[in-house]
């Protein structure tokens, strides 16, 4: 990849920041939709539980209703019963609709079973005492109360007081049967009864009175019989009610005791969870952690490898050593570092050759040779370009030695001539001192003139090689120094 060494990190801590939100929205999430699980469940259970309360308030308001019903006879005790079942199925259903737990389920349907059980054992009821009588003008109470006072009518519109009395004990009986239900007096009811009509037939009462009596102790005795099977019809019935109830409200504190058992279970569910979770979530964050550590490992190798090998060259480098090559090829920063540092020491070791190249000329003689200055840029040029200047300086001075040196041997050659000329004179025209005279003055004018050009020339020669002296020491230590550094490199 080519990245610099800022979108390395970049993205490496950028990686380590995803990894991290990631990390905790995974962990928000999780918690908050297990938070919104079990809380939906705990409240559906928590309803499933105010559901079945309310069931057992309505079975305890119908028990009451019932036990109302049956002391008064009210036929609006009757309706709110009714209202009461009704309302009670309802809260079933609704408990139904909330729950999918197993156990819970089919003691709801018992218990809206039982309910209507209730509800049929109640309408029984209904009619058992409706047909028994809600009061002494209805069902078979008005009709006992028509039959004892037609015969008590009939007894005393004949004055007969032994008949009287006998049916007196039958009413008695009767009496106390329906205040108390006491099996006892319906035998006394019915050996009353038996007494009675004995006594009708042996009365002296004519046919007629005595057929009118024994129809009305039939019709009589019929209708308390009838009472009798009623009141044990309404005691069982009322018995499979109470049975019925009773089971119901035993299935409610069931359920009611299950869902607290059940809530109490989601709410440790809920804590055993919420610690399994973050104990995930730190492992997550420490296996996170970790990698940020390797990421920040390697992230710093990266750097700190290459840029040792880039330090160890530049050191050797500055202490003059060239060999060291720098092996880092990196699309980064440091690659362009490294890069850098192979074209310094590329321009270094050029520079080097060419001043080597340069003071081996010069030491050879050959003033005639330059460096390239076009190789280099900047000051490894400006370097060059002394060099180049120095020796243009030195190929100036030798070449004013070499004029001098040239006119002085000029002047003497000169001078050679004229001492050869004087000779020739002093040999052919002795006789001429005027001439020899002017010759001489000539002559002597001439070496005076020649003496102060070989006195400027031999003056000239001593800065030439003062100066070709010095150069060539300074030559010599750079060119030691250059070979020292190219051998080296």
């Amino acid at each position: 990849m080519r990245l610099n060494i800022g979108q390395k990190m970049a993205l490496s801590f950028g990686l380590i920041i995803v990894l991290l939100i990631i990390i905790s929205y995974a962990g928000i999430s999780n918690m908050k939709g297990i938070v919104n699980e079990y809380h939906e469940r705990v409240l559906k259970e928590k309803n499933v539980e105010v559901k079945t309360g309310e069931i057992q308030a309505e079975i305890l308001q119908i028990q009451v209703k019932e036990n109302d019903f049956l002391y008064s006879k009210d036929l609006q005790n009757k309706t709110e019963i009714e209202r009461l079942l009704n309302q009670a199925q309802r809260s079933i259903s609704e408990a139904e609709a909330l729950t999918d737990d197993k156990l819970i389920l089919p003691i709801l349907k018992d218990i809206n079973n039982e309910l209507r059980n209730v509800n049929d054992d109640f309408n029984k009821l209904v009619k058992d005492e409706t047909e028994r009588g809600l009061n002494e003008n209805s069902g078979e109470l008005r009709r006992i109360r028509d039959s004892s006072e037609g015969i008590e009518q009939l007894l005393r519109a004949n004055t007969v007081a032994n008949e009287l009395t006998a049916f007196l004990e039958v009413m008695n009986a009767e009496k106390d049967y329906l205040l108390t239900k006491d099996s006892e007096h319906i035998s006394r009811f019915t050996k009353a009864a038996n007494s009675f009509e004995r006594t009708v037939q042996n009365s002296k009462f004519n046919s007629s009175v005595k057929n009118s009596l024994t129809s009305g102790l039939d019709s009589y005795t019929s209708s308390f019989r009838k009472i009798v099977e009623l009141d044990k019809d309404i005691e069982a019935n009322n018995a499979e009610m109470a049975k019925n109830s009773n089971s119901v409200i035993s299935q409610v504190n069931n359920v009611i005791n299950n869902q607290e058992t059940l809530v109490q279970s989601l709410e440790k569910e809920i804590e055993n969870t919420a610690a399994s979770t973050i104990t995930m979530l730190w492992i997550i964050s420490i296996l996170a952690i970790i990698m940020a550590i390797v990421a920040a490992v390697i992230l710093t190798r990266m750097i700190t490898v290459p840029l040792s090998k880039v330090v160890t060259v530049a050191n050797a480098i500055s202490d003059g050593d060239l060999s060291l090559k720098i092996d880092v090829y990196q699309h980064d920063e440091i690659g362009q570092m490294a890069d850098s540092f192979r074209n310094m020491t590329d321009s270094i070791t050029a520079l080097i050759d060419e001043g080597a190249n340069l003071t081996n000329n010069t030491l050879e003689g050959r003033l005639d040779q330059r460096a390239d200055e076009s190789r280099f840029r900047g000051s490894y040029r400006q370097i060059i370009e002394g060099m180049n200047e120095m020796i243009n300086v030195f190929h100036d001075i030798i070449s004013q030695v070499t004029i001098a040196i040239e006119q002085v041997a000029s002047g003497a050659q000169q001078v050679s001539d004229a001492s050869t000329a004087v000779s020739q004179g002093a040999t052919e025209q002795a006789s001429s001192l005027e001439e020899t005279s002017s010759s001489m003055s000539e002559m002597s004018s001439q070496s005076k003139q020649n003496a102060e050009n070989a006195g400027k020339a031999n003056q000239s020669a001593e800065q030439a090689r003062d100066a070709a002296e010095a150069g060539n020491q300074r030559m010599s230590k750079m060119l030691l120094a250059m070979n020292s550094i190219n051998d080296s490199s």
